[in-house]
C-alpha cells in the first residue's frame, strides 16, 4: 500500500502541490485537471474556461476566490442532480444545501436535511452521484445496514467505482 502512495504521488506531482496558486499549477474540476494560467491583466479575478485563469494581483486571495468559485459551480450542479435522483428513485428531503465540510461528502440529518460539501465538484459528476444517491438511500435507512447498501445498489448498480474514486482521491480535493 505504501509503495503504491508513492508510486502514485510521483506520478502526480503537479497536482498534489496545490494551493501555490502559480502558474501551470493543476486543479480538480469535475474529476478533470485543469491548468491555472496566471494573468496579467483583465476584469474578473477568477475565471474557468478550459482551466483556470487568475489575475496575478489577486494571488494572495487565491484560496478565497477558488472558494468561491467552487461554491458557485456546486451551487449550479448538485441540486440538478439531487433533483434527478429524487424524482427518478421517489425519495424527497425536506431540504439541502452546500456546506464547507472538510471530512465528509455529504450527510442526511434526521429531518431530512441533506448536505454537500462544495468539494464534489472536484470529483467525476459520477462520484457526485453516489453521494447524492448515498445521502438519499439514508432518508430510507438511517444507518448502513445490507438494506442500506442495497438501496444505494439499487439505484446506482457500480456504486462500488465511485466510492473508490473518492476514497483514492480526496488528498486532491483540497486547495
Amino acid at each position: 500500500w505504501i509503495r503504491k502512495k508513492q508510486d502514485y504521488i510521483r506520478s502526480h506531482p503537479r497536482i498534489l502541490r496545490q494551493g501555490e496558486f502559480t502558474d501551470g499549477e493543476e486543479f480538480l474540476f469535475l474529476g478533470q485537471p485543469y491548468k491555472l494560467n496566471i494573468l496579467d491583466n483583465g476584469n474578473v479575478p477568477l475565471t474557468f474556461n478550459d482551466g483556470f485563469n487568475l489575475l496575478k494581483e489577486y494571488i494572495p486571495q487565491a484560496k478565497h476566490l477558488f472558494t468561491n468559485l467552487y461554491i458557485s459551480k456546486a451551487k449550479d450542479i448538485i441540486p440538478e442532480r439531487v433533483c434527478l435522483y429524487s424524482q427518478k428513485n421517489g425519495l424527497k428531503s425536506n431540504r439541502f444545501r452546500i456546506s464547507n465540510a472538510k471530512t465528509r461528502w455529504g450527510s442526511c440529518g434526521g429531518k431530512g436535511n441533506l448536505n454537500f460539501s462544495w468539494r464534489l465538484v472536484m470529483a467525476p459528476v459520477e462520484s457526485i452521484d453516489y453521494v447524492i444517491i448515498h445521502e438519499l438511500a439514508h432518508l430510507k435507512h438511517r444507518n448502513h445496514s445490507n438494506r442500506f447498501w442495497d438501496e444505494v445498489e439499487k439505484m446506482m448498480p457500480d456504486y462500488r467505482k465511485h466510492k473508490l474514486w473518492l476514497k483514492k482521491n480526496e488528498q486532491l480535493m483540497v486547495l
